[in-house]
């Protein structure tokens, strides 16, 4: 670890900010997402935020979503903190459909937009495809 510091305060460099924040053990809030994570992993990364961006946008309360995906609290809120770790690809899909059944799983190269990873069909956006 490599401290640095700036008016008597110690802060670390990026790597170990990005090395705690991708610890399966931080607590804190939010893991982060190694940047050469695989695609497997970036997926179920992408797929814990999009729950919880879905419970957000709809305004559903925590009874509410793990009610309706018959889970407990704990494990909810380890989709929402990114806790990819704890779970399995075939899982989180699942989780998944099951609060947004109507939308669609798409591939988009990592130079385009990553808002527009996953989509419903009932929602008008723009969509950008992939050139070969």
């Amino acid at each position: 670890m490599k401290d640095m510091k700036k008016n008597n305060v110690n802060f670390l460099d990026d790597e170990d900010i990005i090395a705690e924040l991708s610890s399966s053990s931080y607590l804190r809030g939010n893991i982060g997402l190694s940047p050469n994570a695989s695609l497997e992993n970036r997926t179920k990364y992408r797929l814990c935020k999009s729950i919880l961006a879905y419970q957000q946008d709809n305004k559903l309360t925590l009874a509410k979503v793990v009610k309706k995906l018959t889970i407990s609290e704990k494990k909810f809120y380890e989709i929402a903190r990114g806790n990819i770790a704890r779970f399995s690809l075939e899982e989180l899909l699942f989780y998944f459909e099951q609060l947004a059944p109507d939308c669609e799983l798409g591939i988009v190269e990592q130079s385009l937009d990553k808002a527009s990873f996953f989509s419903s069909p009932h929602k008008n956006h723009e969509e950008k495809s992939l050139k070969n």
